[in-house]
């Protein structure tokens, strides 16, 4: 019996320590839920803080912008309009605004011209100078000869005309002969001899020699 007694209770204390056990994390739980509870309250605090402060700010702007609207309402109620001075300004404005825009497109268009001139005579410059640079191409390249090879001379044949010897070329006149007085005694013959061609010539040579003397004395 004593040892069913002692088992019992032995089993109810290990339940009672459970339980405190138990107990005992539940408030450490509590105690960090208070603490966090209790920051998120300080947060809360300053956030309400800071609401009342933009509440107050909202009450100065309105009560300003109040004030603001009853002076503007005076002030248009109080002051005089004029309509048709307005409508007047309205539209000097407007024509002046006209002209305006006409000149600056007059003076767009006058860009625009002037940038195709500027272009046009960029153009003629470049082509200028294309043909500067052909033409230094041109004369510093060797021309080619242009001179004809002088071309032969026809020569015509002119028939070779015998040279003649001066006994030919003179005319022959009869020797002049002086006559001795003949001999009694009656010549003697001699044998006839041939002559040679040079001799022939030698003697004519001579008697052409012998004619020039004559007539030169």
């Amino acid at each position: 019996m004593s040892d069913n007694l002692s088992s019992e209770v032995d089993q109810k204390f290990t339940i009672v320590e459970a339980i405190t056990d138990t107990g005992k994390k539940t408030i450490e739980i509590g105690e960090k839920i208070l603490e966090q509870v209790q920051g998120e309250l300080g947060d809360l605090l300053i956030f309400q803080q800071e609401h009342d402060n933009c509440f107050s700010d909202l009450v100065k702007i309105s009560k300003t912008m109040e004030g603001e609207q009853r002076s503007l309402t005076s002030k248009v109620l109080t002051s005089k309009w004029d309509k048709n001075k307005h409508l007047h300004l309205m539209a000097k404005l407007q024509d002046k605004l006209k002209g305006l825009k006409e000149e600056f497109e007059n003076e767009e268009n006058e860009y625009f011209k002037t940038q195709e001139e500027v272009s046009n005579m960029k153009m003629q410059l470049n082509q200028k100078q294309q043909q500067l640079a052909l033409r230094k191409m041109k004369s510093t390249t060797p021309k080619p000869s242009t001179t004809k090879p002088p071309t032969p001379k026809r020569v015509i044949p002119v028939p070779s005309t015998p040279k003649l010897t001066k006994s030919i070329l003179k005319s022959t006149t009869p020797k002049r002969k002086r006559y001795d007085v003949p001999s009694q005694s009656p010549p003697l013959k001699k044998p006839p001899q041939k002559k040679n061609d040079a001799d022939k010539v030698k003697t004519m040579d001579t008697d052409y020699d012998d004619e020039d003397s004559f007539w030169n004395d």
